[in-house]
């Protein structure tokens, strides 16, 4: 997210209820999905998820 605009930008497609998000401290994301009942991780520093 551009804090000076406020536009947001999308890094990935296709999670359908996403319920919680963190961060590891080299910056991989994690992203709970309640269906279908499954946590993805994206690898910001390889480009892989």
């Amino acid at each position: 997210m551009d804090m000076n605009t406020g536009r947001a930008n999308s890094f990935a497609k296709g999670l359908e209820n996403a319920h919680a998000l963190a961060i590891s401290d080299n910056g991989d994301i994690y992203v709970s999905q309640i269906e279908p009942n499954q946590i993805v991780k994206f690898s910001i520093s390889t480009n892989e998820n």
